[in-house]
This record gives structure tokens, C-alpha cells and sequence, in this order.
């Protein structure tokens, strides 16, 4: 009788730590879905004014300076902004100079 009250306890702990597992996912999954119901956001455009802005596809090709992104990445890098981050700014940066939009609107 002892190993039959010791299986049904054990029966016990695992449904209930079951229930737990279930209750803390759905609660965490309930959470997140809620988020989706908040306000929308408004929806902003690339252009002056408010007005869109037309990119036309496939985007055209022009070479950047190999020494103007060299030293654009190392002045950001420089800056604290990290390796990463510092030839991002050049490439992004350069690209904005040379074709505009979009690449302009690239925070």
C-alpha cells in the first residue's frame, strides 16, 4: 500500500507541475498576443510632404569610392560605434549620397 500512495503522489506532482508548465506558457503566449492589440501605428511615407516616394526595380548600379567608404568607416569606428556599425554607416551612407531614395530613409 505504501508503493501505491507513493505512485499516486508522484501521479500528483507531475500533473500538477504539468498544469504549471501549461498555465505559465499560455499565460506568457496570451501576453504576447495581446500586444498586437494595442493602437496601430500610423503609417509613414518616405517622401517630402507626406508624398510616396516611387522606387523603380531593380535599383541602378553605380560604383562607390573605395577610399571615401574607408574613410567613412573608420571615422565611425573611431567614433565608438564599433567595426560592425562603422562599415555600415559608410556603405549606407555612401549609397544615400549616390542614389537617394531609398537608401536615404535608412536610419
Amino acid at each position: 500500500m505504501g508503493v501505491k500512495e507513493k505512485e499516486l503522489s508522484r501521479r500528483r506532482f507531475i500533473k500538477s507541475a504539468g498544469a504549471t508548465l501549461a498555465v505559465t506558457a499560455l499565460s506568457t503566449g496570451v501576453g504576447g498576443l495581446l500586444t498586437g492589440c494595442s493602437k496601430p501605428e500610423e503609417e509613414t511615407t518616405g517622401g517630402a510632404n507626406g508624398q510616396p516616394v516611387e522606387v523603380t526595380w531593380p535599383l541602378g548600379y553605380k560604383p562607390l569610392d573605395p577610399d571615401k567608404a574607408e574613410e567613412m568607416a573608420y571615422n565611425s569606428y573611431k567614433a565608438g560605434n564599433g567595426c560592425a556599425q562603422g562599415v555600415a554607416d559608410a556603405l549606407l551612407g555612401l549609397a544615400a549620397e549616390e542614389y537617394g531614395a531609398p537608401y536615404s530613409y535608412i536610419p
